[in-house]
């Protein structure tokens, strides 16, 4: 945000630029009633939001601006731009820019203006609404106010459902470059500007350049950092080609993807569409978090520090060096004479966890730096991190990405929820008398792999609810009556298993286990042995992915995968992890389109009930819930659902969904129910 000296200039700074067509603006109110008028004869109307942090407070580091500003319940729009064609439209269509919160500007509708008319017109179900990333659009309008209605269109989430590489492009590229494009990136960026550059208009950021060159000229002017020139800076005439290009590329986008998407692509798509206003509201209304425990655990991991600080000190003999930093800790490994054999692809010393962990088991010196460097990691990536991103009611607010991973897989940002450890999920707590209730699928990728290989051992340990794991150790290495040799087998069995699901080879699953490399190298030799129809499954897997250059999941989710298809690439290292990610792009995959499936439907539920109970996280195959004490009986019914997707009567084995909860917090986890 620019300083107050600033701001009152901006009126003096402000010259008029030519608005070049199609684009037009909107700031009186007979304008608005024209451009009502017209939206409301449309069938099909692009939407987008430009938008702020609504903080206006933010620190200048540039971290919490950052999350500020990617996270959508935390911006307020200054802006709304339409796109649309009717019959008397010209042919390019009809484009137009609404300014809201422009500072400093007298070129614009107040919010309460245009209130009426532009809730009539997004609560229109007749008119198809289509954005880019319409989740973040979806919580900004949210904000004001706003509902959408009906379930929007995305082009974002169509699009990451196609091989992009198939479209046409305008770009003229190299036939060569495109395929070197295909073997290095599975698919192309999917921002919008990207995507109208390689399919619609190859200088569709003309714009872009423009609003660069206004922020640095701004911030030159005013000595700030052009990433403190918010949007809301920018003068309306020169906004208004940039944001309203945004729902031209958006409208011309949607039915381009929807000519290339086949039956498959276009049913997954209906349930990616009924998925954005779930994740929507999961995001908005964020999950509840202890923050006196974060500020209880961050002074703990300071004495830690302290602690660490000093044996790391201790044991290299001096203290004129940064722990954090590997050049000067790479110099003080070698004036203590430790060798560091591991290499960065540059050439040098790597000291990277895995490294040293290696040199841990020799040299005190790098073991004290690895229990530094974990106690800094919880301090500064969870505890301080979380603290910074606590709104006014100590909420989170994360961003579930559905179209993050090539699997299908939903992840999250802002903070990364899939990620937090065991211990840091004690900061998580639900509402007070409410529980949070955690359902989680037991086994589901070792359950999908079973099913798609049709090993007789594998769908005979889920029919008999047998242990996985348990039952593997004893395939593979027999049984015993000795309690802890079960137990070293079991975990030598259990890595095995997902040895299936990631392609781990004999140094990995060494490296999980404790065992040595060669010992290991038996074990899998055995257990494929074993578990032969299982090893059968894998080759034919990568024999049918060379042969088409994709792999399909259960719900017909594609992958594409062209440098198996090229002999010439055989023996790269590309191609062989290629091979890799066709097997579990099968099993993680299917589970990921199941999840989003029953995710759907329990909204559904929870939506038919009128009930109170809402999702909060979703993390890998677990699903997190709030649960007021009124509404305990519905968990059972949320645990059926998730039980009996679509795929499930065309399963050889049972899908089971174990239920725990916790009156305290997410960590604290009791198994079923309360009684």
């Amino acid at each position: 945000m620019p300083p107050v000296g600033a701001q009152l200039a901006l009126d003096d700074y402000m010259p008029l630029y030519d608005i070049p067509a199609p684009y037009r603006k909107v700031t009186t109110l007979p304008e608005l009633e024209r451009l009502m008028a017209r939206l409301g004869r449309a069938e099909r109307v692009a939407v987008d939001t430009e938008t702020r942090p609504r903080r206006r407070d933010l620190p200048a580091d540039g971290r919490a601006r950052r999350y500020h500003s990617l996270t959508a319940s935390l911006n307020q729009a200054i802006g709304l731009s339409f796109s649309f064609r009717l019959d008397d439209s010209p042919p390019e269509g009809e484009h137009y820019y609404l300014p809201l919160r422009h500072v400093a500007s007298t070129k614009q509708l107040g919010i309460e203006q245009l209130r009426p008319a532009l809730d009539l017109f997004l609560r229109n179900e007749r008119i198809a609404k289509v954005f880019h990333h319409a989740k973040f659009d979806l919580n900004v309008l949210r904000g004001d106010g706003f509902e959408v209605r009906p379930l929007p269109e995305d082009t974002l989430m169509l699009a990451s459902l196609l091989n992009l590489y198939e479209l046409p492009r305008v770009d003229a590229p190299v036939p060569a470059s495109v395929r070197a494009e295909q073997y290095r990136r599975e698919r192309p960026p999917l921002g919008l500007k990207e995507l109208a550059r390689r399919h619609l208009d190859p200088n569709a950021d003309r714009y872009e350049h423009a609003i660069r060159d206004f922020r640095e000229g701004f911030a030159h002017r005013y000595k700030v950092r052009r990433a403190d020139v918010t949007y809301d800076t920018v003068p309306v005439d020169l906004m208004v080609p940039y944001a309203a290009s945004d729902t031209r590329w958006t409208l011309d986008l949607l039915p381009l993807l929807e000519s290339h998407a086949d039956a498959n692509a276009a049913r997954l798509y209906q349930t990616e569409r009924a998925l954005i206003p779930i994740l929507a509201d999961m995001e908005y209304q964020g999950a509840r978090v202890d923050r006196a425990f974060l500020e209880r655990t961050g002074s703990g991991y300071e004495a830690e520090l302290a602690t660490g600080r000093e044996a790391v000190f201790a044991a290299a003999g001096r203290r004129d060096f940064d722990i954090l930093s590997t050049p000067q800790l790479a110099e003080v490994f070698a004036q203590a004479r430790i060798p560091i054999e591991a290499r960065t692809a540059s050439g040098k010393p790597s000291l990277t966890k895995a490294a040293l962990q290696g040199l841990a088991k020799r040299h005190p010196l790098a073991r004290a730096v690895l229990d530094y460097r974990k106690a800094a990691k919880l301090k500064g990536t969870y505890v301080d991190s979380l603290l910074a991103k606590l709104d006014a009611n100590d909420h989170v607010h994360c961003s579930f990405k559905a179209h993050g991973t090539r699997t299908g897989r939903l992840s999250s940002d802002g903070p990364n929820l899939q990620n937090i450890p065991a211990a840091m999920r004690a900061a998580f707590i639900p509402p007070a008398g409410w529980l949070i209730v955690m359902i989680d699928y037991s086994q589901i990728e070792l359950r999908l792999a079973a099913h798609y290989s049709r090993d007789p051992v594998m769908v005979d340990a889920f029919h008999r609810g047998d242990d996985i794991h348990t039952r593997t150790a004893i395939e593979v290495f027999g049984a015993t009556d000795d309690a802890e040799e079960a137990k070293r087998r079991r975990k030598i069995a259990k890595n095995l298993n997902f040895a299936i699901c990631y392609g781990a080879g004999p140094s990995k699953i060494a490296a999980m286990s404790g065992e040595p490399e060669e010992a290991c190298r038996q074990h899998l030799d055995r257990f494929y042995r074993v578990f032969g129809r299982l090893a059968q499954w894998k080759r034919e897997v990568v024999l049918r992915a060379r042969a088409h250059g994709f792999v399909q999941n259960l719900y017909g989710r594609k992958r594409w995968l062209p440098i198996l298809k090229d002999p010439s690439q055989r023996k790269t290292k590309e191609c062989m992890k290629a091979e890799r990610v066709a097997v579990n792009t099968l099993i993680q995959g299917s589970a990921a389109d199941m999840f989003k499936e029953t995710i759907v439907q329990v909204a559904a539920l929870l939506g038919d009930r009128r009930a109170r109970t809402r999702i909060v996280l979703n993390v890998h195959d677990e699903l997190v819930l709030y649960v007021p004490p009124d509404e305990h009986a519905l968990v059972s019914e949320i645990q059926r659902t998730m039980e009996r997707p679509s795929i499930a009567p065309t399963l050889l084995v049972p899908l089971v969904a174990d239920v725990s909860h916790s009156p305290s917090s997410w960590k604290d986890k009791r198994p079923g129910m309360p009684t």
